[in-house]
């Protein structure tokens, strides 16, 4: 467990700069009003890793249009301002791996600084951020750790005194053997969320650094060895996507939720088997919750699905996410299901 605050900073963007100059660490910074006071918030767009050489410095990237997301409902209602938030599955934190934000499978390499427009890590940032900050009625939640206020002018945009928000990207799975691996928790993950009132739209950024591992221990968020599938791609020594039969693939993947009990039929949830071999379920399981998980039993054929049923109280009349773990415990799959008054009969995707 990390010692450091951690919470979620909303307020209006009203300005931005690039340190396109600096070679080492340089950040995306954003100033933001919040609750009347001015913030910094520092988003990466480089590690600062020389292991493997430069390109492992490059910065993965998920960028979602149009993001849908339960938790979205909880961030209309916070405050303006920063407010901390618990360690916990239910405190409205960002979890990458447990809150299946978005499949890490869709995950990019992309350099911070490339000549032209358009085409660098610093160019996307800014095309999305400056939408927010010509919108007077646009929102930006940043989730990270907080510092300040410091009885100094801010480095960037000179306002006093200097207070922020930084480490908007992956705060676990950093390497045991790193400087980072203190800051390894769960349910603490940075993130830049956009909310577009006018039409309801929501637009996320979520970072995270190559050197990160993507199975993390459930209370601690130290990494754990392990490839499910359910990882970001794997990249050559030039940064370049591997061809697709050098991916690892989930062999057995969530497909779709029966929320309501149908025609006789209860809760479940259908499994497909995406692999050309049949799959033993023996010790593997289904999990919405560290305390409410379901142990499964029997083989599932290749290119077959099957419907694991559940108990009637499995899932939250409120929503939330279902992760399939294999016997290693290691996610394999993941899908968030609607609340209990949203889903329609029968299965939902």
């Amino acid at each position: 467990m990390s010692n450091r605050e951690y919470g979620v900073l909303r307020g209006r963007i009203v300005a931005t700069a690039e340190e396109r100059r600096d070679p080492k660490s340089p950040h995306y910074q954003i100033m933001v009003i919040a609750d009347g006071e001015p913030w910094r918030v520092a988003v990466n767009v480089k590690s600062t890793a020389t292991d493997g050489g430069p390109d492992r410095a490059i910065v993965l990237y998920r960028i979602i249009e149009e993001f849908h997301h339960p938790i979205v409902e909880i961030l209309k209602n916070i405050p303006d301002g920063f407010s901390p938030v618990p360690e916990g599955p239910d405190e409205g934190g960002l979890d990458y791996i447990r809150g299946n934000l978005f499949n890490p499978r869709d995950m990019r390499l992309l350099p911070p600084n490339l000549p032209g427009d358009g085409n660098d890590l610093n160019d996307l940032l800014d095309a999305h951020v400056q939408q927010a900050k010509t919108d007077p009625n646009a929102i930006a939640f940043s989730f990270g750790i907080p510092w300040g206020p410091e009885n100094k002018p801010d480095k960037t945009f000179r306002f006093k005194p200097n207070r922020g928000i930084h480490d908007i990207h992956m705060n676990q799975g950093n390497p045991l053997n790193g400087g980072h691996a203190a800051d390894n928790v769960v349910w603490q993950d940075g993130g830049l969320l956009l909310w577009f009132p006018d039409g309801d739209r929501w637009v996320a950024i979520f970072l995270a650094f190559q050197s990160q591992s993507w199975h993390t221990d459930d209370r601690t968020g130290q990494p754990i060895a392990g490839d499910t599938g359910a990882e970001p791609p794997k990249f050559d020594d030039d940064g370049e996507r591997l061809p697709v039969e050098e991916q690892t693939h989930p062999a057995v993947e969530i497909v779709a939720i029966r929320v309501k009990e149908v025609r006789n039929k209860g809760p479940a949830v259908m499994l497909l088997n995406t692999s050309d071999k049949d799959v033993d379920l023996a010790n593997w399981s289904l999990a919405v919750r560290h305390d409410m998980s379901l142990t499964l039993e029997g083989t599932i054929a290749a290119g077959e699905t099957v419907a694991a049923e559940v108990p009637d109280t499995f899932f939250d009349k409120r929503g939330g996410t279902v992760t399939l773990l294999d016997t290693a415990e290691l996610k394999v799959s993941a899908t968030t299901y609607p609340a209990l008054s949203h889903a329609r009969s029968g299965w939902n995707r």
